[in-house]
């Protein structure tokens, strides 16, 4: 399988509380509730063109 590990980052409170005030108002329509773990992973995906484990694992 693939090697990984964790990365632990803190998150500054304004920032946080900023997220999980979005999250609240768009988890209906969302049908989920998103994590601030979900948000950077998409970001680090998109950022350095990295493909999921998924599309790696089919490579």
């Amino acid at each position: 399988g693939l090697a990984t590990s964790n990365l632990n980052v803190r998150v500054d409170r304004e920032l946080r509380a900023r997220f999980e005030a979005a999250v609240e108002e768009r988890a209906e329509a969302l049908g989920y509730r998103a994590t601030i773990t979900h948000v950077v992973k998409a970001w680090l995906i998109e950022k350095y063109d990295i493909a999921p484990a998924e599309k790696l694992a089919e490579a």
